[in-house]
């Protein structure tokens, strides 16, 4: 009986989580700040195993996406990117780590989604 259980409740949750990304939009944010840039900062740190990153007072204030180059980490060219999306999910941002598709939330992160044309 376990049997037919499990593999029920996994269909469930895959279905949740399928249809909590198609909610996903990508997004800039609306109050830059220091906090916020820290914040952002903490969550790729987070995704990149603890390196050490700087972004742009004016990241992700434009457009949703922002590239971290491994030169920049590193100290010298390991010719690889690293790509970011500021997203909207609900009332919620989070910040996608689109190389790997792992996400953090970013809470008391203002973010709005972007207009499409």
């Amino acid at each position: 009986m376990n049997k037919l259980i499990c593999p029920s409740i996994l269909s469930v949750l895959m279905t949740l989580g399928c249809a909590s990304a198609a909610l996903d939009s990508p997004a800039v944010l609306t109050q830059p700040s220091a906090e916020t840039r820290q914040l952002i900062i903490h969550a790729i740190a987070n995704m990149l195993r603890g390196a050490q990153v700087q972004i742009a007072d004016d990241a992700l204030t434009q457009n949703s996406i922002l590239t971290v180059h491994r030169s920049l980490l590193a100290g010298r060219d390991l010719g690889s990117v690293d790509r970011f999306q500021l997203i909207i999910n609900g009332d919620e941002c989070f910040l996608v780590h689109l190389n790997t598709q792992n996400r953090q939330s970013l809470e008391g992160v203002d973010c709005v989604a972007l207009a499409t044309e």
